[in-house]
Parts: structure tokens; sequence; C-alpha cells
């Protein structure tokens, strides 16, 4: 099959790519939860303190040397998803198990009870502007998907049945991704997590056609098995999922293999079999979800290890998932080792 590739972006070739988001430098976690209580901490010092943090989140994917980098998610408090929420008015729901170690049963949960305004946006267009103010390289736009947005949802009122609201949420993230093209964005991504735990793939796969629909820039889709304060929360492989993914209108898929030991990557030659169409991979070859520092060599060997399985002109290389659970200091190293782990397998 021909490399077809979309738009202007430059997928493969052995690139180095984020996958979205970047550690928040500890002053500003602890600037935001001051300014919960202390009336002398105005709006004015939060927003500056958002875009000092983003443009940090720039200079350390640039000076690792990727050659496309992620807005950080940090520009907004809650990074990922809190703005998302917020922005769509579904207040916070106290959850029943507050005390011992964390677990997903902790995680906020949300209230919907009226239709979605066709007028609400996620925040995703101001900070990928924000982030693309600084850059000198690409930046990816990413958003979340619909399946993970509804996760923490209960559905009260405004939709018959939470499937309905799910294809709501759909049409929201598909305005706006089309927002993003509009502000120039020439590589889009929705982040869905949430489909490797989901109970009705083909709910999923629905929601995943729905946002996409009509989006004629580079687009990837990022699936992993979770990554909160390091915890998956899903049978850690793709292979019973693929039927279903290869369904989704994506060109790159951004998946996890270092946390698994590499493991499925025999299975790429036949999960493009089952696609019948090209497809690009971002492949996961630094783990996140671990304090462990790679050395180039150990990324080198991982790259290695794909390239048995992957075309290089098909091939980018990143990390398992976003930073937001990783200490800035452990993401900096880690993502030094990712591009001068790749350069040793270039230079070969």
């Amino acid at each position: 099959m021909d490399a077809v590739r979309p738009g202007n972006h430059a997928f493969g070739g052995l690139r180095t790519t984020a996958v979205g988001s970047m550690s928040a430098p500890g002053w500003l976690i602890s600037l935001r939860v001051r300014a919960l209580q202390d009336p002398s901490v105005g709006p004015a010092d939060l927003a500056e303190a958002a875009r000092d943090a983003t443009h940090l989140a720039v200079i350390d994917q640039e000076g690792a040397g990727l050659d496309e980098i992620g807005s950080g998610e940090i520009y907004v408090a809650g990074g990922f998803l809190g703005q998302y929420y917020d922005a769509l008015g579904m207040p916070l729901q106290p959850v029943a198990r507050r005390l011992g170690p964390f677990g997903y049963d902790q995680m906020p949960q949300r209230k919907l009870s009226a239709a979605l305004s066709t007028e609400v946006t996620l925040g995703a267009v101001e900070t990928w502007t924000v982030a693309k103010s600084f850059a000198s390289r690409p930046v990816k736009a990413t958003v979340a998907g619909p399946i993970t947005l509804a996760t923490p949802i209960e559905v009260t009122a405004g939709y018959p049945s939470r499937p309905d609201a799910v294809l709501a949420l759909a049409d929201l993230v598909n305005r706006e991704l089309k927002a993003l093209i509009r502000a120039g964005a020439s590589h889009v991504q929705i982040d869905e997590p949430m489909i490797a735990r989901d109970q009705d793939p083909l709910l999923a796969v629905e929601a995943a056609q729905r946002a996409l629909a009509g989006i004629d820039v580079a687009k990837s889709v990022h699936i992993c098995f979770g990554d909160n304060q390091g915890r998956p929360f899903a049978w850690r492989r793709y292979d019973p999922l693929v039927r279903e993914l290869v369904k989704i209108p994506a060109d790159e898929w951004v998946l996890e293999f270092a946390n698994r030991e590499m493991a499925e990557v025999e299975l790429w030659p036949q999960w493009l079999d089952q696609a019948g169409r090209h497809l690009f991979l971002a492949a996961g070859v630094v783990d996140v979800k671990s304090s462990y520092i790679e050395t180039p060599d150990d990324v080198a060997w991982r790259v290695q290890t794909l390239l048995r399985h992957v075309a290089a002109e098909d091939l980018s290389l990143t990390t398992d998932c976003g930073f937001s659970q990783t200490p800035r200091w452990q993401a900096v190293r880690k993502l030094q080792a990712l591009v001068q782990g790749v350069r040793k397998v270039g230079a070969a």
C-alpha cells in the first residue's frame, strides 16, 4: 500500500513526537491551590503563571530535541480533562471512598443534567494557540475523545440515554477539532484511553467516527491503558480491540509499548491486514509509569525491536502516554533519552 501522508504533515520516518501532556511545575500547582482560598492571588496572576508554565513545557520538549511537540496541556487547571467539565457546566459529585491508597474509584464524578450547549468550547484552541506562540517546531493539537469525556459522567437529564449523551460529546469534540483547524492546526489527535476498558466498543467506535467526521488534516488517535498516578486500569492488550479500532478514520495510532515490554509489536503486520488500509504508528518506547530513567541504549533497543515489524517510513517514536503524572525532572531526562536513542538507530 502507498504511504499517503495527509496534508503537509510528515508522519513516520523515525520522527520523535509528544503524546500531549507535560509535567506541571510545582510552583504552578502550588499557586493554583493557594488561589482557591487566598484572594491575594488574582485571575491575571494565574493566567500569567499558566502562560509561563506552557512556555517551559515548550522549552523542555524542544530542548530535548523532539521533532513535534505537544501543547503540554497545563495551560488550564485540570489539564487533560478538568477544563472540559467546567466548560460544560457539570458540577463535581462526592466520591464514596476518600481514604486509603489511590484507586480509580476515587476519581471525581460529574453530573450531566441538561443538554450540552452547541456554543460551548472545550478550551483546546486557546491551549494550542498559547503553546504555538512559543514554539519553533510543529505543535500537535490534542482533545479528549468522547468516550473518555463520558467516563466520569452520570447522565440524569438532557438525553434519553447514555449513548445519546456520548454521541453529543462526539459532536462537541468534532466542533473543537474543526475550530483547531481554523486556528491553523495541521495535526490533531483525540485521546481515548477509556476505549480500552469501555463496555461497548461499538459505541466507542461510532463516537470516534463522529468526532473525526469531516476532519481533513492529519489525525491520530491515542489509546493507552490508563496512567492516573502511574496506575493502568485495563487489561493491557490491544489485539482484542483491533477489529473495532480499525473502523476509526485515523491516519495514525499512538500506542503504548514500553510499559508492556514491547508486547504485541509483532502483530503490527496482522493489524494492518485487518485494517485493509495504510496506517502510521507512533509507538511508545519510554515508560511514563516507571521512575526508571531509560538510557539511550534502552530506547534504541526498543526501536530496533519495532523495526523488525514496522517499516521505518511508517514509524514515529514517542512516550507511552503523557507526562502529567511524572515529576518534571524525570520527564525531561526521559525525553532526552527518547531523542538520543532514536538518533542512535537512525545513525546506524
